[in-house]
């Protein structure tokens, strides 16, 4: 990084998982913190690791390779009281509670027109009085569990509703 913070590469494993181990000797990590779907942590990895997983719940109850990933975390976090919940009926009973929020008296974009010519100047694109629409959805599995047309659907109905 330009100001000098060391940044870790992945070599094969898109996630970091062939080198998260090297990484954190390195830099002498006390914790390595994944927040995300633990499933993509492979535990005979993470295992070794003084992991702490900060992981949502898609499911309830959580799913097998969830609680595998999960089972070799040194400490589990959930951002929801129910996800704790969920996975401490399932076994995995060091798990807790710990939002996941962001204090929008510190974070807030004050000035959204500063903030869209901004994003005009790195995208090129006109975003002067458009709906600016963005979703968190990578997603390999089949049947998507995004609801990427849900959130599709929903947009619509929002524009029906919302003319521009």
């Amino acid at each position: 990084m330009p100001d000098g913070t060391p940044t870790y590469p992945c070599v094969a494993d898109l996630r970091g998982s062939d080198v998260v181990g090297a990484h954190a000797r390195h830099f002498g990590a006390d914790v390595v913190m994944t927040i995300g779907d633990p499933h993509v942590c492979p535990p005979e990895v993470y295992g070794t690791l003084p992991w702490l997983a900060w992981a949502p719940t898609d499911f309830i109850p959580p799913t097998r390779a969830t609680l595998r990933s999960l089972a070799s975390a040194r400490w589990v976090w959930s951002p929801s009281r129910v996800g704790a919940e969920a996975y401490r009926v399932a076994g995995i009973k060091r798990a807790r509670h710990v939002p996941h929020g962001v204090d929008s008296r510190v974070f807030d974009v004050s000035d959204r027109e500063v903030a869209r010519d901004h994003l005009a100047a790195v995208t090129g694109a006109d975003v002067m009085d458009k709906f600016i629409v963005v979703t968190v959805a990578a997603n390999k599995s089949s049947p998507s569990r995004k609801g990427v047309y849900e959130l599709y659907a929903a947009f619509q109905t929002f524009l029906k509703n919302n003319p521009a």
